[in-house]
């Protein structure tokens, strides 16, 4: 959720639990952002987003490449309200039309689970509290963040996916970027979720996958939670080797990334 201040809120909802966590990253925080766009102030990645007609996805692709946050879902600032646990605040955020990619009946379902949650499971983590963000002077003079080490264990938790931890799931990548690192850059991010990688391989030459940058290869619904945090696009078809779901990333990959 983009704030009017310019911070960003990564809002966990957990039915499970019955649990809402809200983390919030300063605006003045200096990501990397996607698609090869360079590196900014995060209060900058929404506007950038809309300039580049590419709406929230911009945002949402930025928090998981450079905070390991696996995030597909975006709002304006009125989703805010779900997580504060105001029954107005709720029902602005339910009703008010904003910018997001949130569903009507999705608004719907998540503003009657926020008002069936109690004060006493609302949390809200500054993720400057939490060490994996630390406060300096960047290159522009002005005072602000940069992330500093792995993401910690008590926000990575957040995330995990339980069809993938529950099953130890196994996850194989092709790396046909030639880009060291960048294959287990993105792998990152699949194990936040809770995926297992078990295989990187480096490969000369991916065919119709240098065009299309990221390929998901698997018949379940986390391939499509892939596709949707990743730009990648599905195969339906079950993976070559003694994988669960297959990735094959290409050299377009680089600047999709």
């Amino acid at each position: 959720v983009q704030n009017t201040n310019g911070d960003v809120d990564v809002i966990v909802f957990d039915p499970v639990v019955s649990e809402i966590v809200a983390i919030s990253i300063p605006g003045k925080t200096e990501v990397e952002v996607a698609r090869d766009l360079g590196v900014w102030k995060l209060q900058s990645v929404w506007e950038l987003g809309k300039r580049q007609d590419l709406g929230g996805s911009l945002l949402t692709r930025t928090l998981a490449k450079h905070f390991k946050f696996p995030v597909f879902i975006w709002a304006d600032y009125p989703a805010s309200g779900f997580s504060k646990g105001g029954v107005f605040d709720i029902l602005k955020a339910t009703f008010l039309p904003y910018n997001t990619n949130l569903g009507v009946g999705d608004k719907v379902s998540i503003g009657f689970f926020s008002l069936s949650v109690k004060n006493s499971k609302r949390f809200e983590i500054p993720l400057e509290n939490t060490g994996y963000i630390k406060k300096l002077t960047l290159s522009d003079g002005e005072e602000g963040y940069i992330v500093t080490g792995t993401l910690p264990q008590e926000l990575a938790v957040l995330f995990v996916d339980p069809a993938l931890s529950e099953n130890a799931f196994r996850v194989g990548i092709k790396d046909g970027t030639g880009v060291p690192g960048l294959a287990s850059d993105m792998g990152s991010i699949l194990e936040v979720l809770g995926g297992k990688i078990t295989s990187i391989e480096k490969v000369d030459r991916l065919e119709n996958v240098n065009d299309l940058g990221c390929q998901v290869r698997g018949k379940n619904e986390v391939s499509d939670k892939l596709t949707a945090i990743l730009p990648c696009t599905k195969v339906n078809k079950d993976p070559e080797g003694n994988f669960d779901i297959e990735v094959s990333i290409g050299r377009s990959f680089i600047t999709e990334y």
